[in-house]
């Protein structure tokens, strides 16, 4: 394996890991939005059909969402991909 693709592979089991703990940081509500919105293996659920399992309104769960996305975001803004495949630490 040549150091590019050990670097790729380092950075992508980094990056694996800790979107793994900021999404452990999320309340069960706003995983079960995620997962339902975005890493649904049939296909996204609608903001209503979630909203109908939930017992919401579809702009709630849209603002669960967008308040679920933002804290991943502020997570994971200091990781910085180039550093981490040259193995320094971010």
């Amino acid at each position: 394996m040549t150091e590019e693709a050990e670097a790729k592979l380092r950075v992508s089991a980094e990056l694996h890991a800790r979107v793994d703990a900021a999404v452990a940081q999320l309340d069960q509500r706003e995983q079960r939005v995620l997962r339902r919105r975005f890493l649904n293996c049939n296909g996204a659920v609608t903001l209503g059909d979630l909203g109908r399992e939930l017992g919401i309104a579809p702009e709630d769960v849209r603002q669960i969402e967008g308040g679920a996305l933002e804290k991943l975001r502020a997570s994971l803004a200091d990781f910085a991909p180039c550093a981490a495949a040259a193995g320094a630490t971010p």
